[in-house]
């Protein structure tokens, strides 16, 4: 059964991956970049004093709270929404905001950051790739889903040095040929 046989109270935000959420995805999406380059837009006008520590614990706790709950049924389109079109954007600023100190942490969240991106678009692909791996040699565990962080991560890893940053250069440089 489709989502649009769905009530709309049953209809979730994470739609997409699937041909009968197609709509909804292209929705969430196109919702979810046009805040980001909100959200980038006001973090570099605001002038916003940078995050205490605590701040930024809280931001990502929250968000990482609301993503393993299971809203109850009744009220997940509207919490999901609130989630959605609110917190998410003030934990992501917040987040922003935040100053590691120089060091492991600082090189850390860099690099982490660098890879979000890949991490983002290559997840699903990948750890899809690494179930049938699993199921061709015969084997089904729970640790399928850990061996996947690290191929995830190693695939993000190998896309943004050998695709995203020289391609991202190049029409750098392109565009400065144009102005």
């Amino acid at each position: 059964m489709g989502s649009a046989s769905k009530p709309i109270s049953e209809v979730s935000l994470g739609g997409g991956p699937t041909w009968e959420t197609f709509g909804a995805g292209v929705i969430r999406v196109g919702f979810s970049f046009f805040a980001g380059v909100l959200v980038y837009r006001f973090y570099e006008t605001a002038r916003l004093p940078a995050a205490r520590p605590g701040f930024a614990i809280s931001a990502f706790a929250l968000v990482t709270a609301i993503l393993a709950l299971d809203f109850p049924s009744g009220l997940d389109l509207a919490l999901s929404l609130f989630s959605v079109i609110v917190v998410f954007p003030l934990a992501i600023t917040i987040c922003a905001r935040f100053d590691p100190p120089r060091g492991a942490l600082a090189n850390t969240m860099q690099t982490l950051g660098l890879l979000s991106y890949g991490i983002y678009v290559l997840q699903v692909v990948t750890f899809h790739a690494v179930e049938a791996c699993a199921r061709h040699i015969e084997v089904q565990s729970a640790l399928v889903g850990l061996v996947a962080i690290p191929v995830v991560a190693a695939v993000a890893y190998a896309a943004t040095v050998f695709v995203d940053v020289p391609v991202r250069l190049t029409m750098k440089q392109a565009l400065k040929g144009l102005a």
